[in-house]
């Protein structure tokens, strides 16, 4: 989530409010400076736990050894995690570079160097064109807030369809002068992929928000072991944490697929 979250950011893929995603936009490193900030807490974590480990090794407290190590495994994993996906990140990035020289700069079998012409993507206007009826100053006023899509969308139409076909409402009996076939339209947009974002956000994040929570109690458990107060006849809050983080797991096998695999 560190990796993905600190790169959407970066693009400006982020809920309507603050969505300013532009495909033309250079990239930029400040998906490097997010990614610092949120590595700030585990390293200071990490730093503090190691220190806790080599002053209970100095006074011999083998009660804080015992739980200090698994402690730092997590914390250090935490930094292996994010090292693994920047390296993925990068190569995927690579892979997609290449193979769009491939697919578009050696589409044949022979070519010239002028055969490499520069190519300016086309991309719709992210910001919505004005959408006005005069006959229903209502409708007009409830579009103008581009969370209304669904005001919008017909309002849209019903323009379209008055450039078009020379009516805005056309009747059984009345003639079409030419046939709408089709609407363009742009994603790209606060109330369109913004929202996708919003609701987005809202799910992984509520989700991370229990792995957190799950983390905590787990080590609740792990202090626990180590006092050794589970037994075969009281094994209580073992099963209950367990339940729980397999239910955010179960969670995750929805979410993943519903966000990250159907296109």
């Amino acid at each position: 989530k560190s990796i993905e979250y600190s790169h959407k950011w970066s693009l400006g893929l982020l809920p309507p409010v603050w969505y300013s995603y532009d495909p033309n936009a250079p990239h930029n490193d400040s998906g490097s400076t997010y990614l610092m900030y949120m590595c700030i807490p585990f390293a200071i974590g990490l730093i503090g736990l190691v220190a806790w480990l080599i002053k209970s090794i100095t006074v011999g407290n083998q009660f804080a050894i015992d739980v200090a190590k698994p402690m730092i495994v997590v914390f250090a994993f935490f930094f292996v995690g994010v090292g693994l996906g920047t390296i993925l990140e990068s190569g995927e990035s690579k892979h997609a570079d290449e193979a769009a020289h491939v697919a578009g700069d050696h589409s044949g079998t022979d070519h010239a160097a002028n055969d490499h012409v520069a190519v300016t993507p086309v991309v719709a206007d992210a910001t919505p064109a004005p959408i006005t009826l005069s006959d229903n100053p209502i409708l007009n006023k409830l579009a103008a807030d581009e969370g209304n899509t669904g005001i919008r969308g017909d309002l849209e139409a019903r323009n379209r369809q008055t450039e078009i076909a020379g009516i805005s409402v056309v009747g059984k009996d009345e003639p079409v002068a030419q046939a709408i076939e089709s609407v363009p339209t742009n994603n790209n947009t606060k109330s369109k992929a913004g929202v996708f974002f919003a609701i987005y956000y809202c799910m992984t994040g509520i989700h991370a928000i229990h792995i957190l929570a799950g983390i905590g109690v787990l080590t609740w458990l792990l202090v626990r072991s180590v006092r050794k107060d589970f037994n075969r006849h009281y094994f209580g809050p073992v099963d209950y944490v367990g339940l729980y983080w397999h239910i955010v797991d179960l969670i995750w096998i929805y979410l993943f697929p519903l966000l990250y695999l159907i296109r």
